[in-house]
């Protein structure tokens, strides 16, 4: 079915497809068909080509001796009718080459017969009567005279003359052509190429395929080597390999794309669980105590405080294990889908509308300048992940009475994205680590967070092709000592 609806859509295809269509056939066919057996279909159809070359040189070079063979009888007949027996002898006695004609070997007898008895008229080569002396008319007789071999050829004089003004009753008129003739010499070495060309191309064909194979086996060892060693729990094996091999390249670029990947996804399950078994521990133990505290409480008022502390410990961890999962989610993905044209100035409006009472509660003071012609290319969600990352720690680490501002200016083609407070600076500690995830300076233990903020940050800002840094600095314009993490970035074609 499959050939015949191929053979149906190459017939039903217009001219410019054709080639096209055949092409994807003989793909399919090469695929349907093991390298072996493809081996073995080429070595059979050299043979069966060779072996078709070989009956046509053979035919060939029978016919051209059959032709050489009908020339010298032509010859003979044409000298015995013109010139009669005598001008045949006269003409085998002084000039025979005209009889014999390049380039092969010819010897002549010419007897005439008398009764049971034969008297020999002429021999151009001496035995060569006596060998044919049992040669009937028509007859082909092989015999060997001096280690040659030869074909002799006696015609029907008798009847061949039947129509001519002299009958030649009593004549017999043998030639032996020696073998092998030069047509047959010819044959012979073109049949010699031919196989010997067979030879050499099936030789050639097994070496290529015993070192083909050869070669596979040693790709598949590699890999195999390479898949053992992640299975045994080096997660990271070297995947740097070139296989001999070509049809397993591509294989061991699958494996050094997707090995890296599972050692990725193994080592933040990893993480995953150390930071799930470090975050957890602490809750749990308050828990524990919280249900001692409930269970000797003295009255129902005690308890039903004991038992909102509990509850809100249980909301603070649950979102202290979502925001973990998800961070996690977030380092397990390889591919962000962006949109064109995002415009980050009114992403920044939004937030700073939506975190507006948090930022300038306890007395502290708000300051914006946002370019608002800035446009990027990014997934909008995570980027206002990354935005309210930023807005929620300055607001949660400045101080009451303190100045928090947010900044969005254009260089060039870049741009840059500037929160900062002061009031409270980053400690060296956490300056050294503070993208990690987990990582909280000591200084700020106490307050509410997980540790993961800065490192989600961190996370789709390389995703995005962006930069993220945090430092102390002066601020130049309002003479502040202040906590700046500062983002940056290409700008988008639009902008």
């Amino acid at each position: 079915m499959f050939f015949g609806g191929a053979f149906a859509a190459i017939a039903s295809t217009g001219e410019d497809q054709k080639v096209k269509v055949l092409s994807l056939f003989m793909e399919r066919c090469l695929k349907l068909i093991s390298h072996e057996a493809l081996l073995l279909a080429l070595l059979t159809i050299s043979i069966v080509v060779a072996l078709g070359l070989s009956a046509f040189v053979l035919n060939a070079a029978s016919s051209s001796n059959q032709a050489f063979a009908s020339n010298i009888e032509m010859r003979v007949l044409q000298v015995l009718e013109s010139d009669g027996l005598s001008g045949l002898v006269a003409e085998l006695e002084l000039s025979p080459r005209r009889l014999m004609p390049e380039p092969n070997e010819v010897g002549f007898v010419v007897r005439r017969q008398s009764g049971d008895t034969s008297r020999v008229l002429v021999e151009t080569k001496p035995g060569l009567a006596e060998a044919t002396i049992d040669a009937d008319p028509d007859e082909t007789l092989e015999f060997h005279l001096n280690n040659v071999v030869f074909h002799a050829f006696t015609p029907d004089i008798t009847t061949l003359s039947r129509d001519w003004d002299f009958q030649f009753s009593d004549v017999l008129v043998s030639f032996a052509i020696a073998q092998p003739t030069a047509a047959s010499r010819t044959a012979s070495r073109q049949l010699s190429a031919v196989w010997t060309g067979v030879g050499l191309a099936v030789g050639v064909g097994l070496l290529l395929h015993l070192d083909h194979r050869r070669r596979y086996r040693v790709g598949l060892d590699q890999i195999n080597q390479v898949l053992d060693a992640f299975a045994s729990g080096k997660t990271s094996p070297d995947v740097s390999f070139d296989p001999a091999a070509p049809e397993l390249r591509r294989l061991s670029q699958h494996l050094s794309n997707v090995l890296p990947r599972f050692d990725r996804l193994i080592t933040d399950l990893r993480a995953l669980t150390a930071h799930l078994a470090h975050e957890m521990n602490t809750p749990l133990q308050v828990i524990r105590a919280d249900m001692r505290r409930l269970v000797s409480a003295e009255n129902e008022a005690e308890r039903r405080s004991i038992a909102m502390e509990i509850d809100e410990t249980i909301d603070s961890t649950d979102a202290r294990l979502g925001s973990v999962m998800r961070l996690f989610r977030l380092s397990a993905d390889d591919e962000v889908a962006p949109e064109h044209g995002v415009k980050l100035g009114a992403l920044v409006d939004d937030l700073i509308d939506t975190y507006w009472d948090f930022l300038v509660a306890e007395d502290r003071k708000l300051i914006l300048d946002i370019d608002h012609g800035i446009e990027v290319t990014a997934n909008p969600p995570l980027l206002e992940l990354v935005l309210s990352n930023l807005l929620s720690n300055a607001g949660k680490f400045a101080p009451p009475g303190a100045t928090i501002g947010t900044e969005l200016k254009r260089h060039k083609d870049h741009f840059q994205l500037t929160v900062w407070n002061s009031g409270s600076t980053f400690p060296e500690e956490w300056q050294k680590r503070g993208f990690q995830r987990l990582s909280r300076a000591k200084l700020h233990r106490d307050m509410a967070g997980f540790g993961l903020g800065l490192a989600l940050v961190d996370i789709i800002a390389r995703w995005h092709g962006f930069r993220v840094q945090a430092r102390n600095e002066e601020h130049f314009k309002h003479g502040l000592m202040v906590a700046a993490v500062t983002l940056e970035g290409e700008c988008g074609p639009g902008s």
